[in-house]
């Protein structure tokens, strides 16, 4: 299925859609999360950061301004798994502009 992930501060927001299971009807049981940086992970194997039968999950923790790359597997109840899905994301810091009251209104700022 679909796979994009969103970066803001200190997160990565990942979403998916559930893939069609092709391999003689078992059902997708699963998802397995995996990530690294430098490049998407090679495979579907090692410790997933995720695993269960959401179609989301948020990383959190993470280093503004580093691009984390991440691989999604389907698997079923018979131990079927997929190639997985890639994609990559780069949390950056949350930009809060000053509020509307910061200003007096008429008023131009410093700039005149």
């Amino acid at each position: 299925g679909g796979l994009t992930a969103t970066g803001s501060g200190e997160r990565v927001t990942l979403g998916w859609t559930a893939p069609n299971d092709n391999s003689g009807g078992s059902g997708v049981s699963g998802y397995k999360v995996f990530s690294a940086t430098g490049s998407a992970p090679a495979g579907c194997t090692g410790t997933p950061i995720y695993n269960g039968s959401a179609t989301s999950f948020v990383h959190t923790g993470l280093t503004d301004g580093i691009v984390y790359y991440y691989r999604v597997c389907a698997y079923d109840h018979v131990g079927n798994t997929s190639t997985g899905a890639t994609t990559s994301a780069r949390p950056a810091p949350e930009y809060n502009p000053p509020s509307a009251g910061s200003v007096p209104p008429g008023s131009r700022g410093p700039w005149g």
